[in-house]
């Protein structure tokens, strides 16, 4: 293999595994990957010649395989389905082509697929150049691809030895069908033929169990029972001239035997629902978080030098039943007050649990002389010296913010 080769796959390899723009390593040769902000500005000249490098600076670092993942973010942008991205993907790694690839990176990336002025460069090379729209050519390029992977889509569909994939539902489906559905048929063919349902043992409650239906499966058994059950309310209700015409060989006080049997059978599905919530585990509680987790967001004010404060460590809040903060900014010192018996918790910055009725907040005209009561005294004491103070009290909200001093936790 030859140096030149190998430089070059090296390059490929390296721009592969970048993310984001490309890796220009020979940027001093090839220049950096074609940026098309303020494209707008660009004289016509100036687009098309890095238009062309474009394409040279793909083809240089890149492999047609490389720029797929350019494509398919184009073919979601112009509305193409799932299954034609889908037989897209299946395509050769070949296909569509470098020009293709790079095309659409360029358009991914801001390049318009035609220059509005594209007639003026024409001009100005005499008719040398001829200039599309980019996006045809892609177009056209695409469904080849598509075309290309369509064929491996279709050989794997009509292979034996592969099997189609079949959803959960379909799966559930046929099982039903295949099981307690039969069950219930052979039922209504014995119901037919005996006329009185009391020469009936079948046992729907059993039968469920046995063919152990799952919860979500019980819809299907729903609507079938309830298809036979309306054909014969209506023949006897005379709402459909062609049912009361099938049910006719029975007598009214027959089909009401046969509607109260099917009464009965309903009663046997609402018993099996039953016993399958009877068994399902109860869902875990989530256990909450740990209390260093909830308080990792809440802004406080750890030290205040003029009031000579220093604020406790905020997970003793947690499972706390009262919390005494003082925002040292507009003097107002807060009681809360938690409704809930494990006390408060934290989400971000806001206490939860609070109990609005009971707490309150109050400015402290002279701080200096009731905040050594708050930091020192009794819950009792406290509520004693509060009462006296003068002025107004307020309702909180329950936000902690960075101008509160987490004075004391009761």
């Amino acid at each position: 293999m030859s140096l030149k080769k190998i430089l070059k796959d090296k390059r490929k390899n390296q721009a592969r595994k970048s993310r984001g723009k490309i890796v220009a390593d020979d940027a001093m040769i090839t220049g950096h990957e074609p940026d098309w902000n303020g494209w707008e500005t660009w004289d016509v000249e100036k687009f098309f010649k890095e238009h062309a490098r474009a394409l040279r600076f793909y083809n240089y670092y890149c492999k047609a395989k490389d720029l797929k993942k350019d494509v398919i973010l184009w073919m979601d942008a112009n509305d193409y389905s799932k299954d034609e991205i889908r037989c897209f993907k299946k395509s050769p790694d070949h296909v569509p082509g470098m020009t293709t690839g790079a095309l659409c990176r360029c358009i991914n990336n801001g390049m318009p697929s035609l220059h509005p002025d594209h007639q003026d460069y024409v001009d100005v090379m005499k008719g040398r150049v001829a200039v599309t729209d980019d996006e045809d050519f892609i177009h056209s390029q695409v469904r080849l691809a598509i075309a290309e992977g369509r064929k491996v889509v279709n050989e794997v569909n009509n292979d034996p030895n592969v099997k189609p994939k079949v959803s959960p539902l379909v799966h559930l489906e046929n099982k039903i069908n295949r099981g307690i559905l039969v069950d219930i048929g052979e039922m209504l063919d014995l119901l037919i033929e005996n006329i009185n349902p009391k020469k009936l043992k079948f046992d729907l409650y059993k039968r469920l169990h046995d063919h152990a239906v799952p919860a979500n499966g019980l819809s299907f058994v729903e609507a079938e029972l309830a298809k036979q059950y309306n054909e014969m309310a209506a023949a006897y209700n005379k709402e459909d001239p062609d049912l009361v015409e099938g049910y006719s060989y029975l007598t009214r006080p027959q089909l009401l035997k046969w509607i109260e049997y099917y009464d009965g059978l309903y009663a046997d599905l609402e018993k099996y629902k039953a016993s399958l919530k009877s068994k399902r585990k109860p869902r875990k509680a989530k256990a909450p978080p740990t209390a260093e987790k909830q308080v990792s967001k809440l802004k406080y004010q750890d030290k205040d030098a003029d009031y000579k404060l220093t604020s406790i460590h905020p997970t003793k809040i947690i499972g706390a039943e009262r919390l005494l903060v003082f925002n040292t900014k507009y003097r107002i010192l807060t009681e809360y007050v938690s409704d809930n018996p494990m006390g408060f918790e934290v989400k971000g910055t806001t206490l939860q649990h609070v109990d609005e009725e009971k707490s309150r907040a109050i400015k402290l005209r002279k701080p200096d002389d009731f905040l050594p009561i708050v930091l020192n005294k009794t819950a009792r004491q406290i509520d004693t010296a509060w009462k006296k103070l003068t002025t107004k009290e307020s309702t909180p909200n329950a936000r902690i913010n960075d101008s509160m001093v987490l004075l004391r936790t009761l």
